[in-house]
């Protein structure tokens, strides 16, 4: 009884991801039937989201034939991190105590913990890891953009059970930012995505971009009509 009573939960937050859209409102079940009709693009306010992801299992073999050992994994996790950390923040790279990667917190980690956690990817290796990109196609803060993206994966993982521990950069060097995810597992059933799975992760940034975008928008009305205020009382000779 309490394993349905968890699954109602999660299928009650689940339609919640695919409500309150611009262009349609999306429900489970059309969701499921695009699936089988569309390639699965989701667009948000005239902007496809973009989800990008490819990921290693030890021992899997891999389409060039090559079988990937934990210690090989492990030594891509730190070179995947090491291209996280030092591209595209250009805006943040003077604040050396800092690296430019989060955590599932969205607190930037130090510098010393980050060289810490690479010498242990290459020491003891990872049994499997996922990178996967992530771009809103739209235009918003650093502060805003990290936000978006913890929010998106913490609810990710809630509706799929998946249990996987992540850090994630986000790129500010092209017109509109993006983000690089890294996820590491013990188990390789919380790294492996399926087609559906993939197509959820993309529903849930969007709805989440929907959300920023609507909050944005709200705050920028109400600095209008602070700025009218103003204009007001000044020209009242208050």
């Amino acid at each position: 009884m309490k394993n349905l009573e968890l699954k109602n939960e999660r299928l009650h937050r689940l339609k919640d991801v695919f409500a309150k859209r611009e262009e349609k409102k999306i429900t489970v079940s059309q969701h499921k039937e695009a699936l089988k009709t569309k390639k699965g693009g989701v667009v948000c306010r005239g902007q496809t989201t973009v989800v990008k992801s490819n990921y290693e299992i030890a021992g899997k073999k891999c389409s060039d034939g090559s079988r990937p050992t934990k210690k090989n994994i492990g030594c891509h996790a730190s070179a995947s991190l090491n291209y996280m950390n030092n591209h595209g923040n250009d805006d943040i790279k003077d604040e050396n105590e800092l690296s430019n990667i989060y955590d599932d917190n969205a607190e930037r980690i130090k510098q010393d913990e980050f060289d810490h956690l690479k010498a242990h990817f290459e020491s003891k290796g990872l049994n499997t890891s996922r990178r996967t990109m992530v771009s809103i196609g739209h235009q918003v803060s650093r502060e805003n953009y990290v936000n978006l993206v913890k929010e998106s994966i913490d609810t990710f993982k809630d509706l799929t059970d998946k249990n996987f521990d992540y850090k994630f950069a986000i790129h500010t060097d092209h017109k509109l930012p993006h983000a690089h995810i890294f996820m590491y597992a013990d188990n390789a059933r919380d790294i492996l995505m399926n087609k559906k799975q993939i197509q959820l992760l993309k529903e849930i940034v969007a709805d989440k971009t929907e959300t920023l975008l609507a909050s944005l928008e709200k705050g920028i009305d109400k600095e209008q009509i602070l700025s009218k205020e103003v204009k007001m009382d000044g020209g009242l000779g208050l």
